[in-house]
């Protein structure tokens, strides 16, 4: 596993005080098979559920949003970016009724620019949604 998107996780959880709201965190997971991966994780919480009950979609984005800058600052060389803009879509495809991990996978498109697809993962593993993210960047320093 790379512990360096881990700590870089538990770094962005740390500076946004509305992070603490959420009460996002960030651990090592083990996927299906068995490799260990970096991943955010949202609690079920009662603030956090929506009117039928279930994860908000608000708090699944901002949970796969966290987990997806992680992953782009680790693909663009591990420093901290400020994302000029950013374009994005998900697809939910199941209700989140429990907590939620995400697993984000980077990759660059151009020079300051960095596609991340996230998927939201119910505590059995199951893919509840889809997040594609698209980057342009501004490196900060």
């Amino acid at each position: 596993m790379n512990t360096s998107i881990l700590t870089r996780l538990q770094g962005l959880l740390g500076a946004a005080p509305f992070m603490a709201f959420t009460k996002l965190g960030a651990a090592e997971r083990r996927t299906g098979d068995g490799t260990a991966t970096a991943a955010t994780y949202l609690p079920f919480e009662p603030h956090l559920k929506n009117h039928i009950g279930t994860q908000h979609a608000g708090a699944l984005f901002t949970v796969a949003y966290t987990s997806a800058r992680a992953a782009a600052e680790e693909a663009l060389g591990g420093a901290p970016l400020a994302a000029a803009r950013f374009e994005s879509s998900i697809q939910f495809r199941k209700p989140g009724k429990g907590a939620v991990w995400v697993s984000s996978q980077a990759h660059a498109v151009s020079p300051g620019e960095v596609r991340v697809d996230s998927t939201l993962h119910s505590e059995g593993n199951e893919p509840i949604a889809q997040l594609t993210i698209t980057f342009t960047t501004t490196p900060t320093a």
